[in-house]
């Protein structure tokens, strides 16, 4: 499960605000914001969860959870297809 600091970093990554990350959520701002904040992330649905994964995933986002090492990439192809 990708962590608060994880769906931010993410999501400044492919230069997505709040408010865009919440209208392709349906969310809330308001609750995109807490989440981040991590106020309400243990309480967040997975539901809740799942569609701001999936959101940032289709914007080139893919979420690393190895180990004891959690982060954010950019997908290459993504970048490739921007080139042009």
């Amino acid at each position: 499960m990708e962590i608060p600091e994880q769906i931010k970093a993410a999501r400044v990554l492919v230069g997505m605000s709040q408010k865009e990350l919440s209208e392709q959520t349906g969310l809330s701002i308001q609750t995109i914001q807490r989440i981040e904040q991590g106020k309400v992330f243990d309480r967040a649905t997975f539901r809740t969860l799942k569609s701001i994964s999936k959101a940032l995933e289709r914007a080139g986002i893919r979420f690393i959870d190895e180990n004891e090492h959690v982060g954010v990439a950019l997908d290459r192809k993504l970048l490739a297809e921007d080139d042009y």
